[in-house]
């Protein structure tokens, strides 16, 4: 005879594991710091290599801004809902989507308002929760 409630009990457990699973995976997420997001992982170190002196390839800053996009930290405030959403994990980077608010100017009572989805690949340990971004703010 088969035992009912330890039965119950284990698939009970088994759907709590895979909604804190899911939960984990809706978390949201901030940038820690300034970041590049690029629109590949090599593309990501060629630049960051670049940055730190490494002897990168030599870009313009125009061909740089066809693959790649820096999200400056007070670019961070500018970052909609649902904030940065971990799309894919491939080693030490991930790919993210967010969506970036701009807001321009024109004249005293015109403003010109931007909304930009960017995807693309940063290194994981540029995120953090939302939470702890939150509590460094404050």
């Amino acid at each position: 005879m088969i035992n009912v409630t330890r039965t119950r009990a284990l698939i009970i457990a088994g759907l709590l594991v895979t909604c804190a699973a899911a939960a984990r995976a809706d978390e949201p997420f901030m940038f820690n710091g300034s970041t590049w997001v690029c629109d590949s992982p090599e593309h990501y170190d060629m630049v960051v290599a670049r940055e730190t002196g490494g002897g990168g390839a030599a870009l313009s800053p125009k061909e740089l801004a066809q693959i790649c996009v820096q999200v400056r930290d007070k670019d961070q405030e500018d970052i909609m809902a649902p904030f940065v959403q971990r799309l894919e994990d491939n080693g030490d980077k991930v790919k993210v989507v967010f969506m970036l608010r701009g807001e321009r100017r024109k004249g005293v009572l015109n403003r010109a308002v931007e909304q930009v989805q960017y995807r693309g690949w940063t290194a994981a340990n540029k995120l953090q929760p939302r939470a702890e971004w939150l509590k460094i703010r404050n």
